[in-house]
């Protein structure tokens, strides 16, 4: 970054008052890791004016793949300059016990149930190769169960192995469960996987498993700015890659929240609209403050 002429403030999210520093004067936030480190900063920064851009180092890299940030960080740093601004879409959620926020999708079902599984069986070495193949289990394992799921006030309750209401197309360990999606339309994609498109999917899992790069999985989705779910009991929910631990039913919307992203020159999001946010041309050297999720050498 300082060899391209940007200046350059380093914080670790390892340390215990990052989010102080994302109070100061910069032109731009660049966050260096994996999906749990975007969606923190992401969630910190909704409603600044400040912009957020990507740097992916994680393993699935779900958001920053769906904003079509899949260069390296050099090529990435590169096209600062020369980026485009675009809203990100920050999503809510609240049970009977608490309400949160979140960027990528909240579910129940397959991709939850892997969650809690790798965090119990899996050491974290290979989170990639380890949620493939929970996930690939679970969907010879499990059986479709009654979830109640209303979009905007329609009843759309079936039996179903997982239902997810999405702000990004990707889950769990990058598997395409939506098409590219439009991250600054107010809508949610709803995904529901009943008994019909288990086969899909677990063709998909495994061909990913063997290295390959199958075309995804094509799955019904729906949209829509509220989602109610109930889910059967027992079951698990999920936001983002957390466990949900507020209780059932949940309420899931969008459209009010947003947060404000860089995308660097020669970026190509997955959809195909992004709304551009107007903004003054930016001098050559960006003062630019990175997040990063573990301490660097300074």
């Amino acid at each position: 970054m300082r060899r391209i002429g940007h200046a350059v403030e380093y914080r670790s999210l390892a340390e215990p008052n990052w989010v102080d520093a994302l109070t100061g004067a910069f032109d731009l936030v660049a966050v260096a890791g994996g999906d749990g480190s975007v969606a923190q900063v992401l969630l910190a920064m909704t409603g600044a004016t400040t912009p957020v851009t990507l740097l992916p180092l994680g393993t699935a890299n779900n958001v920053a793949s769906s904003l079509g940030l899949t260069a390296d960080p050099e090529t990435l740093v590169g096209g600062w300059s020369r980026g485009r601004h675009c809203r990100y879409d920050v999503g809510t959620v609240a049970g009977p016990g608490g309400e949160a926020r979140f960027v990528e999708a909240v579910g129940g079902g397959l991709v939850a149930d892997a969650i809690v599984r790798a965090e119990a069986e899996c050491d974290g070495s290979d989170k990639l190769d380890d949620g493939l193949r929970v996930l690939a289990e679970l969907l010879v394992e499990r059986e479709p169960q009654p979830w109640q799921v209303e979009i905007d006030g329609s009843d759309l309750s079936t039996e179903l192995l997982a239902v997810e209401a999405m702000l990004v197309g990707r889950a769990g360990p990058g598997v395409p469960f939506a098409p590219p999606t439009d991250h600054d339309d107010g809508l949610l994609d709803v995904v529901l996987v009943g008994e019909a498109e288990r086969p899909a999917v677990a063709k998909y899992v495994e061909e990913r498993r063997r290295g390959g790069r199958p075309r995804p999985p094509r799955l019904p989705v729906r949209q829509g700015r509220h989602v109610r779910i109930v889910p059967p009991p027992a079951a698990n929910l999920r936001v983002d890659d957390e466990p949900w631990e507020h209780g059932a039913p949940v309420v899931v919307a969008t459209g009010e929240l947003a947060v404000e992203i860089l995308l660097p020159a020669g970026a190509v999001p997955r959809a195909s609209r992004l709304t551009r946010i107007a903004r003054p041309r930016h001098a050559r050297r960006l003062r630019a403050r990175a997040s990063f999720p573990s301490p660097l050498l300074r």
